[in-house]
């Protein structure tokens, strides 16, 4: 699972072939309204014509849309996820994403369509919080005084203070913190 992006902000499969045969059928369709244009067909006629040409085009206009915004989360996951620290400014996201235009609207659309979670931005501020779990996580791993080591040769753990070098209490091996 992604720190960043909901399982529904992918791309699905079907989109471009409903959108290609929504598409051909509209372009029919304009062809025969055309038609009825030229032919002098009544107005009402007509207007049932229009009425059916958005309602085969409007689908069409979600889905590209829809994708637009799939489009811009993956850009965003894609750089929140090579920031180090656990906030961001949302200028500084802007010109690292490529993203343009108004961030903060669109970070709380995306985060309100369920597009992009583990962030929490607050209207009026300009700093973007990474709150996913695997994030605060590794945070506080960091910032504790001790970790729970494991022995290499016996797998037993012991609890180590951040930067010691000990022995393990069962089979004596040395034991070590990363940091």
């Amino acid at each position: 699972m992604d720190e960043f992006l909901t399982p529904k902000a992918k791309n699905r499969i079907w989109e471009i072939p409903v959108m290609v045969i929504l598409l051909f059928i509209a372009s029919v369709g304009l062809g025969v309204t055309m038609e009825d244009l030229a032919g002098g067909e009544e107005a009402v006629g007509i207007g049932v014509d229009f009425f059916l040409l958005f309602l085969l085009l409007f689908p069409v206009y979600r889905i590209i849309r829809r994708r637009l915004q799939v489009r811009e989360a993956g850009k965003l996951a894609k750089t929140l996820r090579a920031i180090a620290g656990d906030r961001i400014s949302l200028a500084k996201l802007g010109e690292m994403s490529g993203v343009r235009g108004e961030l903060g609207p669109k970070i709380r659309n995306l985060m309100d369509k369920k597009f992009l979670q583990g962030l929490e931005f607050r209207p009026g501020e300009d700093l973007v919080r990474m709150t996913s779990p695997e994030r605060i996580r590794r945070k506080m791993e960091e910032e504790s005084l001790t970790r729970v080591v494991e022995c290499r040769s016996c797998g037993a753990k012991k609890i180590v203070k951040r930067g010691e070098r000990t022995k393990c209490d069962y089979c004596g091996s040395p034991l070590k913190t990363d940091m």
